[in-house]
């Protein structure tokens, strides 16, 4: 009855893994040599001593910090505001999935226009707003912006989610601690910091979790969107790993550079277990 299950598991999990550790240990390049020189722990070594895998570094901590702030930080104002009873509540729930519901490449193609120099509206309600000097920002040219217009897109694909996680764990607040603080004449900001965020923590502590997982393997937007660049503005871990296997066919470090990425994802994802399994047992 298992056997169907493992054989895909084995198929499409195990058997990738193993090949990318097995490649990431030997001299693999574009000529598909079956008996590729072994070079153990070199790929690795050379990724250490390269400034370019260093600032890849650099740029996926920035994003997955940007991306962690600006989707919880977005999706709990939001789930918030629409714990308040309003007409038009369960209207507003649905419009506010349609961000998360949309394929990554159609969301990079709206934002795209959105950021566009000439017609685009960032630029031109910023401009009305006497927030810039210019209507004719570029976004998506200029490296000290490229960064922040890749998290733009990021964070409004992305923090539905957020709100949906936050939305069911303000919910699950007892109300006898709204109605109890209340009583004690606290404010609406005390409320929030002695009752609401206290009752968020376990939802919190694995939403967080979840985001940096996702803002790790994060490719699709970022690729569509600059491909890594302008000068590298935008190249994080993952986008290296896509470059240097299909761009400079060079797979053994690719697969090294995998492997490492690998190794902190399988960090969080085991922290995010214990995390669901606490949880679970507090429960």
């Amino acid at each position: 009855m298992m056997a169907p299950t493992v054989l895909w598991t084995l198929l499409v999990l195990v058997y990738p893994v193993g090949v990318t550790l097995r490649n990431s240990l030997f001299n693999v390049g574009a000529g598909f040599d079956p008996h590729p020189p072994f070079v153990g722990l070199g790929n690795y070594a050379a990724l250490l001593a390269d400034p370019i895998f260093w600032h890849s570094v650099r740029v996926t901590v920035l994003f997955a910090l940007g991306n962690l702030l600006g989707s919880f930080g977005l999706g709990l104002v939001t789930a918030m505001l629409l714990h308040e009873r309003f007409w038009g509540r369960p209207f507003a729930r649905a419009v506010l999935l349609l961000p998360w519901a949309m394929p990554q490449v159609a969301a990079v193609v709206v934002w795209r226009w959105l950021l566009q120099v000439q017609y685009g509206a960032v630029n031109y309600v910023l401009w009305r707003l006497h927030l810039v000097a210019t209507p004719s920002i570029q976004w998506l040219v200029k490296p000290s912006l490229g960064l922040y217009a890749v998290l733009a897109a990021t964070v409004w694909w992305q923090y539905p989610i957020a709100t949906t996680f936050l939305q069911a764990g303000i919910q699950s607040v007892p109300v006898d601690l709204y109605e109890a603080a209340g009583i004690d004449g606290a404010n609406g900001w005390q409320r929030f910091r002695h009752v609401t965020w206290p009752g968020l923590r376990h939802v919190r502590n694995i939403l967080l979790l979840m985001l940096l997982f996702w803002s790790l393997g994060q490719v699709i937007i970022i690729w569509t969107m600059t491909a890594g660049g302008p000068a590298r503005a935008t190249q994080t871990l993952a986008i290296l790993v896509y470059q240097r296997a299909f761009s400079d066919f060079q797979f053994g470090s690719a697969a090294a550079l995998a492997t490492i990425v690998l190794a902190v994802s399988l960090s969080i994802g085991l922290l995010y277990y214990r995390l669901t399994l606490r949880t679970a047992q507090e429960a």
